[in-house]
């Protein structure tokens, strides 16, 4: 079987730390349980150029390697790699936090689990010449997956029209609402609830 897994909100709890770093740097105080948006400008009445500062920060490497595991993720995804499944993590990070991306997987003892790295929401500048680029959505089509765990609205309506996997939406604030453009995704509160409806 050959999984599609998210990474932040889905195997490290990274929104939670936003919450704090959006505190920290401009005084918001948004409760993690009230981000009503994916889009965190939003959610956190940010203007454009604290966005930005707000996610340089959050792709700096103490804050990365800062982000707490998701309750459960690592040791399913170790047993999995054990069982010899085809797990991927496909993030939508840029691809200069690769190395730092990286060194969570090792310090948590998944170093084994390949990421690949998507510019999902089209957000990523152009690579520097001879740099490593993060795949295009033509490139992630090219890739086959039977299964996708995910939590963004916009990549959730992508694998549904673009993928042929069976798509599960990982329960968070901000997806509460969501419905598929087409067909059916299934909703899981957690890893052992994922963990279950794939052995069904």
């Amino acid at each position: 079987m050959r999984l599609y897994v998210d990474f932040d909100d889905v195997v490290c709890e990274t929104a939670r730390a936003l919450c704090e770093l959006a505190r920290t740097l401009f005084g918001v105080r948004v409760r993690y349980e009230d981000i009503r948006w994916f889009d965190l400008r939003r959610s956190f009445d940010l203007d454009a150029g604290q966005y930005e500062r707000l996610m340089e920060r959050a792709h700096e490497e103490d804050a990365i390697l800062g982000y707490a595991p998701t309750p459960d993720a690592v040791g399913t995804l170790a047993r999995w790699r054990r069982l010899g499944w085809e797990v991927s993590i496909v993030t939508g990070r840029p691809a200069t936090s690769r190395d730092v991306s990286q060194r969570w997987l090792e310090r948590h003892g998944i170093g084994d689990v390949p990421m690949v790295f998507v510019d999902k929401y089209q957000r990523e500048p152009l690579p520097q010449p001879g740099a490593t680029r993060s795949l295009t959505h033509d490139d992630l089509r090219a890739l086959s997956f039977d299964v996708a765990l995910e939590d963004a609205p916009s990549a959730l309506d992508w694998l549904g029209v673009h993928s042929s996997a069976r798509v599960f939406v990982f329960d968070r604030p901000w997806n509460q609402t969501y419905t598929p453009p087409r067909g059916s995704v299934t909703r899981v509160c957690d890893w052992p609830a994922f963990e279950r409806a794939l052995s069904v």
